[in-house]
């Protein structure tokens, strides 16, 4: 298998709803999709979207990497042989410091793997033949009661039975509490209910706070405080 073209698009998109967490919100998203053509007129695709302030690349550095990669630059893969280690070694052609123009590269050469030899990326990554099945988790971005609710009744009618509500926003703590409790309250312990704080609170917000979310049986609360401060919790 030959890489013939590389084609990189940039884009910027309105969110149908605004995402937001402890520390920002998001009205868009962008980053670059890249495209990966071999000599039978396959395309591979990948996308590089990074989030401002959580990974260490940006968009505009995603479109500059991806947009230098060149046909010439790329081997000749062998699609007989191993693929992840193929994949594994063509990543070296783009810096460790650029992890979503990495991911992109590296879902656009499986893609194009998975169409060589006709089977979805998920089998290209099995180390067995036959492994359980991961359960699909969705994020709930509502910042009250009504728009989680419905946030969640939309999920749950597409079969997901995990979500993740982000929490900890300043003096939002009581609203928050109501939204995880009419949640519980309506799916039940059908649903699995987890929390991300983003790092927002501090040890003695955390404690108590954490405290106030045990009756709603939570699978776990993801970064109560920021990493440093994790083993004096």
């Amino acid at each position: 298998m030959k890489i013939v073209n590389v084609i990189t698009h940039a884009f910027v998109g309105d969110l149908n709803h605004p995402a937001s967490n402890s520390r920002s919100i998001w009205m868009t998203r962008e980053g670059t999709l890249l495209q990966l053509v071999d000599e039978l007129g396959n395309v591979g695709q990948g996308e590089a979207s990074p989030l401002p302030d959580f990974s260490t690349d940006l968009p505009g550095l995603c479109e500059t990497t991806l947009g230098n990669l060149e046909p010439s630059s790329f081997p000749v893969f062998d699609i007989t042989g191993d693929v992840l280690a193929q994949v594994q070694q063509s990543l070296s052609l783009v810096d460790l410091n650029a992890p979503a123009a990495r991911f992109a590269l590296e879902t656009a050469l499986l893609d194009l793997f998975g169409q060589r030899l006709d089977v979805p990326i998920a089998a290209l990554l099995r180390s067995r033949p036959h492994r359980d099945p991961i359960a699909l988790s969705s994020v709930i971005f509502s910042e009250d009661k009504i728009g989680a609710l419905a946030e969640t009744e939309a999920i749950w009618e597409r079969g997901i039975r995990n979500v993740k509500i982000k929490i900890g926003r300043i003096h939002r703590f009581d609203r928050e509490l109501e939204m995880i409790e009419a949640v519980r309250e309506r799916f039940g312990k059908d649903l699995a209910i987890r929390a991300d704080v983003n790092g927002a609170w501090d040890l003695i917000e955390a404690q108590e706070k954490l405290e106030a979310l045990t009756p709603f049986d939570l699978e776990y609360v993801e970064q109560p405080v920021v990493p440093y401060l994790l083993l004096k919790l």
